[in-house]
């Protein structure tokens, strides 16, 4: 049986280091369950900030996430955080995934609400499956509306 643990909760803004120690309090309540994956709001490093988005991009190679990789492998658990991902123009919204014994990776959102245009670029994926996990299609909230993910999970 497959468990997954879903957080939502209010980050603080534009605190990348806090925010990371919130993360991981709630990771240590997912390993205690014993959970195989725990999925973080939009941007939840950050806070759902558009207009500094750009300021606070980063990706899930940035040094700061390396504890995120550490306690994947650890404790068998597939970490999901959103992020503003750097681009060259404006960033991406994000979902950087952790696997055990894996390189970490993004998820970039592809199809963006209304609002968020002019603040962000919609980005491509290879796959929209979780890797490892065939039959977890990845939508970050305004997909979820207007993206029918089964047609485009094979």
């Amino acid at each position: 049986m497959m468990k997954i643990c879903l957080v939502q909760y209010k980050a603080i803004k534009a605190d990348i280091d806090e925010n990371i120690k919130l993360h991981i309090d709630f990771i240590n309540q997912a390993i205690e369950t014993n959970s195989n994956i725990i999925i973080f709001p939009e941007l939840s490093i950050t806070g759902y900030h558009p207009s500094i988005a750009k300021q606070l991009a980063t990706n899930e190679n940035d040094v700061r996430f390396k504890v995120f990789q550490t306690l994947a492998n650890m404790h068998k658990i597939t970490i999901c955080i959103g992020a503003p991902i750097k681009t060259y123009n404006k960033p991406n919204i994000g979902l950087m995934i952790f696997s055990p014994n894996q390189k970490p990776y993004a998820y970039l959102k592809t199809r963006l609400a209304p609002s968020e245009i002019n603040m962000f670029d919609s980005g491509e994926n290879k796959t929209i499956t979780l890797r490892g996990y065939k039959n977890i299609a990845l939508a970050i909230c305004y997909e979820c509306e207007v993206v029918p993910n089964n047609e485009t999970v094979t």
